[in-house]
């Protein structure tokens, strides 16, 4: 093997190293990008179940009463098609993402939610709509139904929370934004539904029993403390905490989110002020339809709050995506860097060392051809004395002459080797060409 693979061969185990280090930093860049899209898909499918839920709940409070004095045939006829477009809407995304979010039969057992699927939500759907459709039932005796397609939203709603990452998001502002906007929020707007529902049927008997109205104060407190006051702390902390995440602040989230959080805060109080004269019995009581639009106006801010907060987060991720999208190009290049200067310097290194030699080897040759015709010459000369001295002299000169460029030329080869000439020494007191002139070496 030459000298020039010899050094490109050594070259290339110091290079080895920087490979592998440059393929585990990419494949952790790529991980965290996984992790960030995968939170996207979860974004993607947890969008057309909240805006499902919320439909149904309308749907079902229309059914059950309309405000006095107004028709809500139409509008009850719109929230229908809704929800049929929302649920075509939700087959196209389990489609696209069900496998990777674990929609499947295996994935769904493994957490015991097997009938948390897109197709029971539908053949749910059409049996209520078919029921209402044929008076097979009256709204009282529908609301089973409706609360069955509603926790099976919420079952789905849990199970993208699991299965997308976002509950494991490793930033603190994404974090406690996700917390708000994926977990409190559509807990909130099943509860607010639940509290309409039984203030409507209280309201409705003019008569209330004390066990009725502790469940009222009980879930005005939850509304208050475990619903209104948890959403404020974790968005306060995703707000506070987004100045100080090295992508960015991001000036919308700063502006609309508080905005929207003000609009629900002011409806969620309303109505927790009404719940709480309810329980206590205060006289005189809210008007029913008075109380239904003020918890109907907080549900709408809850989910106004909901979709700025998710919009948001999807903005959030997708510059988190982008941030480690430039740390990969960046490894990348300063990989492909520094190998493409470890082969300049293994080159340089190769043509340092064979030069020299090959400048060596070209002066060894004729050096041993002619050492080797002057031995012969010098032999004959001893042999006939009579032989012209001039001769001798020019053939020691040319020999002294060779011996020089070959002394150069090993000092060269010596600082190569070793950096300091010093494996090859020379007599310092003797001068650097001698005379070849047989007088003057008696």
């Amino acid at each position: 093997m030459s000298i020039a693979r010899k050094v490109f061969c050594v070259a290339a185990s110091f290079a080895l190293p920087i490979i592998v280090l440059g393929y585990l930093v990419v494949r952790n860049i790529d991980e965290h990008i996984a992790f960030a899209q995968l939170e996207l898909a979860g974004l993607a499918y947890q969008r057309p179940l909240c805006i499902l839920l919320r439909d149904l709940q309308e749907h079902q409070r229309l059914e059950r009463r309309c405000p006095e004095g107004e028709d809500c045939s139409e509008r009850i006829s719109g929230l229908r098609d809704s929800i049929t477009g929302t649920l075509a809407a939700l087959r196209s995304v389990d489609l696209r993402y069900g496998v990777m979010l674990q929609f499947t039969g295996e994935g769904l057992a493994k957490r015991g939610r097997q009938l948390a699927t897109v197709e029971n939500l539908r053949h749910g759907w059409e049996q209520l709509a078919s029921a209402q459709a044929g008076g097979k039932a009256t709204a009282p005796e529908r609301d089973p139904r409706y609360d069955r397609l509603a926790d099976s939203i919420q079952t789905m709603l849990t199970h993208v929370n699991d299965s997308s990452n976002l509950i494991l998001d490793p930033e603190l502002d994404t974090y406690h934004l996700i917390t708000a906007a994926s977990v409190l929020l559509p807990r909130t707007q099943d509860r607010l539904a639940q509290v309409i529902a039984a203030g409507r049927d209280a309201l409705a008997r003019r008569s209330i029993p004390p066990a009725q109205r502790m469940a009222l104060a009980t879930q005005a407190t939850f509304l208050e403390q475990a619903d209104r006051d948890q959403i404020k702390s974790h968005l306060d902390t995703a707000l506070s905490e987004n100045k100080n995440q090295f992508h960015g602040v991001l000036d919308s989230f700063q502006k609309d989110v508080p905005i929207a959080y003000a609009g629900y805060a002011e409806a969620a109080d309303a109505f927790i002020a009404r719940t709480r004269r309810l329980a206590d019995g205060a006289v005189p009581l809210p008007g029913i339809d008075d109380y239904i639009a003020a918890g109907v106006r907080a549900r709408e801010a809850s989910f106004r709050l909901w979709e700025a907060s998710t919009a948001e987060l999807g903005i959030l991720i997708q510059a988190r995506i982008a941030y480690y999208v430039r740390r990969k190009v960046t490894a990348l290049l300063l990989s492909g860097l520094t190998l493409l200067l470890a082969c300049i310097l293994a080159y340089r290194i190769a043509t340092s060392l064979i030069h020299p030699l090959d400048k060596l080897s070209r002066l060894l040759t004729p050096g041993a051809d002619l050492l080797d015709g002057s031995v012969q010459k010098l032999t004959a000369f001893t042999q006939d004395e009579t032989q012209d001295l001039v001769s001798m002299r020019i053939i020691c000169d040319e020999l002294d002459e060779h011996a020089v460029n070959m002394r150069k030329t090993a000092k060269e080869l010596a600082v190569i080797v070793d950096g300091r000439g010093v494996l090859i020494r020379y007599d310092a007191s003797s001068p650097e060409k001698k005379s070849g002139h047989p007088e003057d070496h008696p």
